[in-house]
């Protein structure tokens, strides 16, 4: 069984396919009548989209996944999914009565249909939920540990005035892969500077935080939200550069975002 993407790659990735596909109301796929083009292609609604994005084909809601092991983990991540983002749209599960998981997604269905609903709404639910999902990976203060809040200090002041660190962001960077477009921006910085910008991560590397490729704007702002999170993965002035996929010039062309920490 291949790797399953996290809840907030589901998030965005259900996002990014209502971007590219386009969204509807009243039917799951809309392939037109009789069909013309390849499911694939076609404007999908939002639990489509979610499904989709956890790796399952076309139409497998509400119809069921095949029997292999791989599929019904993609399943059940994608019900995940759907009934975590019900609960935050307002759908309080605990006071329904008890039915079939599965069931409890046609509440996104109805949701997804409302006559006065619109497309920006629905993509500024899963951006929204991805950005959350996506900030739980903060660790909690240790057990028995108490924690005494320090006044209110953003990440970036705390860590200049206590660490010595200073945030920074690169790109985005056109290449083949990840890899090649980390090592121009890391040749680039050190054309300008040595200390505080990516050229700190030449040892460390990058780590990629998000699979999905975002319009800038959102990967600028999904960056924003982990370093406010102190997310462990880029929280390190030591340890590695984030990096985001990002759509530049359309969908098949995704270049990369970095940010991070770096040393003063």
């Amino acid at each position: 069984m291949t790797a399953l993407p996290s809840l907030a790659d589901v998030y965005f990735g259900a996002a990014q396919i209502l971007r590219t596909l386009g969204w509807v109301q009243d039917r799951y796929v809309d392939n037109g009548f009789p069909p013309e083009r390849p499911l694939e292609e076609c404007p999908v609604c939002l639990i489509e989209a979610i499904f989709r994005a956890a790796g399952l084909p076309p139409q497998t809601w509400p119809d069921g996944h095949d029997d292999s092991e791989d599929q019904a983990a993609r399943w059940e991540l994608a019900e995940t999914a759907a009934e975590a983002l019900a609960t935050r749209l307002g759908y309080d599960l605990d006071k329904t009565p008890e039915v079939d998981k599965p069931d409890r997604a046609y509440w996104l269905i109805t949701w997804n249909d409302v006559k006065t609903r619109t497309r920006a709404e629905v993509l500024a639910a899963l951006d929204e939920a991805a950005r959350d999902a996506a900030s739980q990976h903060a660790s909690p203060p240790a057990e028995g540990r108490a924690h005494v809040s320090p006044p209110h200090r953003s990440p970036a002041q705390r860590k200049t005035a206590e660490m010595g660190a200073i945030d920074f962001t690169s790109g985005p960077w056109e290449a083949d892969t990840a890899a090649a477009a980390f090592s121009a921006a890391v040749q680039e910085a050190r054309r300008f500077s040595t200390r505080g910008s990516i050229a700190d991560k030449d040892d460390a590397g990058f780590v990629v935080v998000c699979e999905t490729p975002l319009p800038l704007e959102i990967a600028e702002s999904f960056a924003h939200d982990l370093m406010e999170a102190e997310d462990p993965r880029v929280n390190d002035k030591w340890g590695p550069a984030g990096a985001i996929p990002v759509l530049v010039d359309g969908p098949n062309n995704p270049q990369w975002y970095f940010f991070g920490w770096a040393a003063r």
